[in-house]
């Protein structure tokens, strides 16, 4: 991998990683532990794979 993409890659990781700890959408669910968990359905609809031609 080139360092660009390499960067590329990092700074989206980034961009997404503050998205889901500061947004207000249901994308935790608590636990019966003290564990939260991610939904990973809302997760999906959120951050689309986009589609290899």
């Amino acid at each position: 991998m080139d360092k660009s993409a390499m960067t590329n890659n990092a700074v989206t990781a980034m961009e997404e990683y503050l998205w889901l700890t500061q947004t207000n959408e249901p994308l935790w669910i608590k636990t019966d532990g003290c564990l939260d968990i991610l939904n990973l359905k809302s997760y999906e609809n959120a951050f689309p794979i986009p589609k290899i031609k």
